[in-house]
């Protein structure tokens, strides 16, 4: 038989009661994983989910002098009349994506991508909420990248995305953070 001191039962007491109650915090404080449904993954944060009808969604770029309208699309191919938003990103959060035509069609919102440089300006508006990036890069990618950095959900950052001429397999990529007000 072993025999134990008091004090040791304590606290040997004491280190599995501690244990017992960082897991049971660390079980109600796991994050949410991301619904996954057809391989797209569906990004969704509170700001979302306090717009419950758009009337106003607008991107602006002054110095591409660019003001559009903004819609929803299925897939990845945007339409003639507006900048197309990718349904699986955020509408007002952390991580939005857009993508518009810049050659070929009768409306080409993203012609003069290529020109957007490092620290412009994007002004993206939801209803009365209006958020300010500040562009971080400019580049071309392969299209099998979308996917990926469409489900990277970067901390309050817009991407922006068009084709490239004569690069079918290619995609401009336009990644800007937000401006934090202090």
């Amino acid at each position: 038989m072993i025999n134990f001191k008091k004090s040791n039962v304590n606290i040997l007491s004491f280190f599995i009661s501690s244990i017992i109650f960082l897991i049971i915090i660390s079980i109600i404080n796991y994050p949410k994983t991301s619904n996954i449904n057809n391989s797209s993954i569906n990004i969704t944060n509170s700001l979302d989910e306090e717009i419950k009808e758009i009337e106003k969604w607008t991107i602006e770029i002054k110095s591409l002098g660019l003001k559009a309208n903004i819609n929803e699309i299925d897939g990845e191919t945007p339409t003639d009349d507006y900048v197309g938003h990718f349904k699986d990103t955020s509408i007002l959060g952390d991580n939005i994506a857009l993508i518009a035509f810049n050659y070929g069609k009768t409306k080409n919102y993203f012609a003069n991508l290529k020109d957007l440089k490092v620290g412009d300006e994007i002004i993206y508006t939801v209803n009365n909420k209006i958020k300010k990036y500040k562009v971080n890069f400019n580049k071309i990618i392969e299209k099998e990248s979308l996917k990926i950095i469409l489900e990277n959900n970067n901390n309050n950052s817009i991407k922006l995305f068009t084709y490239v001429k004569d690069l079918s397999n290619n995609l401009r990529y336009v990644y800007a953070q937000e401006i934090i007000d202090i």
